[in-house]
């Protein structure tokens, strides 16, 4: 057997540096948590060649004294924390008394530092654990530590570093969680010379999210509050529509320190099921406040990973917080034409371009000894024509005509052709549950509108009434027999009927306790394979009670009976092949996690672009889903529908600026 031997302190040290400093920006992160532990507002990271030879970060924090410089650096050294009872309600960054001890044992440093009550400072230059300088100095208020030549005396870890490039950004990468976390700190950082972060530290997380992630992403979120059970959650999440392809974006804050959890982005992922699309990722920067016994942040060296004594208090603070933020306060996507376009024409230029035209357009023909001119024939009749349009309702008296025309007539509409050169007919809706549809395409010599004959005479009090629930929600057509054109108030809505179909399917089956059934003339018989049997028979009841009447017809097979009544048109023997790979995939038989048999009942049963679709049935989808916020998402994450303001469009055609 070996002999056991004692090791000497100095490979002691290195060992135990190793679980602290690996590379440039863990040393950054220790250092900066340091600053930040001494009530600093101002922190300024500045690194070299990536980190490896040359980092420093000053603060104006409260500085060490003279007579504890030396203990600083010693392993075990702290001022956070005295016994054991303190690891129960731990309120600092750092409290190990590791970092400065580790730093120095493989690196060159120096400290020049400075109390509020002290006269003069105090410089400390320590290499490889060895103290090589200690005097008084000139310097202000705060701590300056400067590192250089990392792993010097370790080159078996120094062939471990990456690129200065690759370690630069790992610096940057924490220089720019810690500024999110602490938004009422400015934080300056300088790399190799050039200032790339410089934040405001007026105490805003808002503004710490700008100066660190930029205007895009901040013009993204959706402000997020919520508490329960003595937990608060506060920050942004990011609307559905603009959610990333990955986890990147994701930021959490615990008691002002910076972690990864798991329950965390469990909860976070939940809130924005059926709002999101497969593959597609929340961002979000969120701020969590426990009581400081409620968790322990002592089980991992780096202090990035904790552990909470009740998780699932956690889970619905954040779940709920983000769902509720989700449902008041995301908004439609709008689209911003100018984008687009070109910018407006200057006189001189429409001048040269409509000259130019009708110089090539215009061509006088001889035929017969007569001289003919075409083009100038066409574009004459096209401005006389472009008079004839119906104008929009724009004043409350022209919408007491419309209502006047409208009420108690039944008058149905004749087919809307969007891409003709005029579209001569306009279906209005109103706030009832039926849509009234009407044709305005009668005026008279005044401008006002014609009531069709056999109106009945109308009462002020029924006039009121009509005039409270007109809403000029307007169906304007389809196209690609794919999108609806509605109108309501000010703005266009491009509005994709497959998807808006599916939602409200897919809202009504989770509202539904026992769907409506759709038995089958001729029961369907599926064969499949022995592990498609398994999961599906192991679910059956809890399918079954979802509109579907399925049953075990032999070893591998089953006998569909009925299906929900929205799925009439669908092959049962389809169907049930997806919802086994789907049970499958997600491995649970909960009927309060099987979403996915509501996402596959809704999109089954929705009608599908290319569909001929009844101006009825298109005015009831516009109504439904211009009348209900929830209504925003398919059960996919595709957006429903897209907004255009009336004043983008006036901005398009210079109207306004």
């Amino acid at each position: 057997m070996a002999k056991i031997n004692v090791l000497d302190k100095q490979t002691a040290e290195l060992i135990a540096a190793g679980e602290v400093v690996d590379r440039p920006c863990s040393v950054i992160k220790e250092l900066v948590e340091n600053a930040i532990d001494a009530s600093s507002t101002n922190i300024t990271v500045e690194i070299q060649n990536g980190g490896i030879l040359f980092m420093r970060v000053s603060d104006n924090g409260y500085g060490i004294s003279s007579e504890d410089v030396k203990t600083a650096f010693l392993r075990h050294a702290t001022s956070k924390i005295s016994d054991k009872d303190d690891l129960d309600s731990i309120m600092t960054l750092g409290f190990r008394g590791e970092a400065l001890a580790a730093i120095s044992s493989v690196s060159r440093v120096e400290v020049i530092t400075k109390t509020k009550n002290s006269l003069c400072g105090t410089h400390y230059r320590i290499d490889g654990g060895s103290e090589v300088v200690f005097e008084e100095t000139g310097c202000p208020d705060g701590t300056t530590i400067i590192v250089r030549d990392l792993f010097y005396n370790t080159p078996a870890r120094m062939k471990f570093l990456k690129k200065d490039v690759s370690e630069g950004n790992a610096v940057a990468a924490v220089v720019e969680r810690v500024a999110l976390t602490h938004p009422e700190i400015s934080f300056k950082f300088i790399r190799d010379g050039k200032t790339v972060l410089n934040t405001a530290g007026d105490g805003k997380l808002k503004s710490a999210i700008y100066d660190v992630l930029g205007r895009d992403f901040v013009s993204a979120l959706i402000p997020v509050s919520n508490e329960l059970n003595g937990i608060k959650i506060e920050g942004y999440v990011s609307k559905p529509i603009m959610c990333r392809s990955n986890r990147n974006g994701q930021y959490f804050i615990l008691n002002g320190r910076y972690i990864k959890s798991g329950t965390l982005t469990a909860a976070l992922e939940q809130a924005y099921k059926n709002s999101v699309m497969t593959g597609r990722f929340p961002a979000a920067v969120l701020q969590l406040t426990v009581p400081y016994s409620a968790v322990d942040v002592n089980v991992h060296p780096s202090k990035i990973e904790v552990r909470f004594s009740d998780e699932k208090r956690i889970f619905d603070c954040a779940y709920y917080g983000v769902k509720n933020a989700i449902a008041e306060k995301d908004v439609r996507p709008s689209v911003n034409l100018s984008k687009h376009f070109p910018e407006r024409m200057t006189s001189e230029q429409y001048k040269q371009m409509a000259f130019g035209v009708l110089k090539d357009e215009i061509k006088p023909t001889v035929v017969d000894g007569v001289t003919s001119t075409s083009g100038l024939s066409r574009s004459t009749n096209f401005c006389a024509d472009f008079g004839k349009k119906t104008a929009e309702p724009q004043t409350y008296k022209e919408i007491i005509d419309i209502v006047k025309t409208s009420i108690n007539t039944d008058i149905s509409v004749s087919d809307i052709n969007i891409e003709s050169d005029i579209v001569n007919s306009a279906v209005v809706i109103n706030k009832s549950s039926e849509p009234t549809i009407r044709q305005v395409d009668s005026i008279d010599e005044t401008g006002g509108h014609i009531s069709p004959a056999g109106s009945q005479t109308v009462t002020e009090d029924t006039l009121q009434k009509a005039v409270d629930d007109y809403d000029l929600i307007e169906l304007v057509g389809e196209v690609f027999k794919t999108y609806i054109i509605a109108r309501k108030n000010d703005s266009i809505f491009l509005i994709d009927k497959h998807a808006a179909h599916e939602r409200i399917l897919f809202k009504q089956l989770k509202a539904e306790k026992k769907p409506a059934k759709q038995y089958l003339l001729t029961p369907s018989a599926v064969e499949m394979s022995a592990e498609e049997f398994d999961a599906v028979e192991a679910c059956l009841d809890t399918i079954n009670e979802r509109g579907f009447d399925i049953e075990v017809f032999g070893e591998t097979a089953l006998l569909v009976r009925a299906v929900p009544s929205a799925l009439v048109n669908v092959k049962p023997d389809e169907l049930v092949l997806e919802m086994a790979g789907n049970i499958i995939s997600k491995r649970t038989v909960d009927i309060e996690k099987l979403d996915w048999l509501y996402e596959t009942i809704a999109c089954k049963g929705a009608i599908k672009a290319g569909d001929t679709t009844s101006h009825k049935e298109l005015g009831e989808l516009a109504q439904k889903v211009l009348e209900d916020n929830e209504i925003m998402y398919c059960p996919h994450g595709r957006p429903v529908a897209v907004e255009l303001t009336k004043k983008e469009i006036e901005k398009l055609f210079g109207r306004i600026q």
